[in-house]
């Protein structure tokens, strides 16, 4: 009699085949796999399946293959994956694709790709060769919210922003070097900084790197104080 109901009310998860005689128990069940797929809206879930994804064509060229979630529920990588989704999202990552790029290139294991020491790598080369554009929409992005956190006018922040906070920013990306180097209130701020924090950040705006391209593209380092100006920073 109550296999019968089950099998009239189909209560089987589709995920592990195990069969409930009430609906209750079938709808607050929760397989490994249920699990999954019920946290595929997740920002780590989904950072995760689309780094899968290009980590899967680039292994397997060629491949016509369509990918779809589920395949990756059933991949043995899964965990590994969307650990690296939720590593890029608490950590703000930027531009993830390019990153992945420079994980597969290096050949970095997939243990690895969650990691401050190899993420820092890409980071310091990252904002050497980004688009200039890019660069400073980041950056005038980053710095509104910080305005509007501690209350303060944009073209105010590097006067009254907390310091160590910006120096953070910094070391995440999420103020770009162009800025730094390019912007008059910006250069009064470096100047400021104590010796623990010039060493805290200096090799994330690399000074000589950055004089010697500025000098190298003089039109470049035109066209971003032109842009910074007009973003009052």
């Amino acid at each position: 009699m109550k296999e019968n109901l089950a099998e009239t009310n189909d209560l089987t998860c589709q995920w592990c085949n195990k069969t409930f005689i009430r609906p209750s128990s079938f709808q607050t069940h929760m397989c490994e796999k249920k699990k999954r797929w019920t946290s595929q809206n997740m920002p780590g879930n989904r950072i995760g399946f689309n780094s899968w994804v290009k980590f899967y064509n680039t292994v397997h060229i060629g491949s016509n293959r369509s990918l779809s979630y589920i395949d990756f529920i059933k991949s043995p990588y899964y965990r590994g994956f969307v650990r690296f989704g939720e590593y890029c999202s608490s950590s703000r990552v930027i531009s993830i694709v390019s990153y992945i790029d420079y994980l597969l290139k290096n050949s970095v294991p997939l243990d690895k790709w969650a990691s401050d020491t190899v993420y820092t790598k890409f980071l310091i080369q990252f904002v050497k060769h980004e688009d200039l554009y890019d660069a400073i929409y980041r950056t005038a992005e980053s710095l509104i919210d910080l305005s509007k956190i501690e209350n303060i006018r944009l073209e105010d922040v590097f006067l009254y922003g907390p310091r160590g906070k910006i120096c953070h920013m910094i070391t995440q990306g999420q103020i770009s070097p162009w800025v730094l180097y390019a912007s008059p209130r910006a250069q009064e701020w470096l100047a400021k900084l104590s010796e623990s924090e010039v060493s805290f950040i200096n090799e994330y705006i690399d000074p000589v790197y950055w004089n010697i391209k500025i000098r190298r593209d003089p039109d470049m380092y035109r066209s971003a104080v032109m842009l910074l100006e007009r973003c009052g920073i």
